[in-house]
């Protein structure tokens, strides 16, 4: 999944966002949450970004559906 995930958000944001430095984020799959599909994270004493997607979404929905949530966190790893 993070494998794709990544990927994904590499096609988009060099499309739609190329100066967010996508190599820079880490990614991390959550296998706890259950209530939200992904989650940005910013670090501010390491500038670390981290966007979390969770498990059971992704096995919940195709990945067309779970790929929308890969789309909505960048704008928020973007603005920091």
């Amino acid at each position: 999944m993070l494998d794709r995930a990544q990927a994904h958000a590499a096609d988009v944001a060099a499309e739609h966002f190329p100066e967010l430095p996508i190599e820079a984020i880490k990614w991390t799959v959550s296998h706890r949450a259950q209530r939200m599909a992904g989650k940005t994270t910013y670090h501010p004493k390491t500038n670390e970004i981290t966007i979390s997607l969770t498990w059971n979404a992704f096995e919940q929905h195709n990945w067309e559906q779970f790929s929308s949530t890969v789309r909505h966190e960048l704008p928020h790893a973007r603005q920091y």
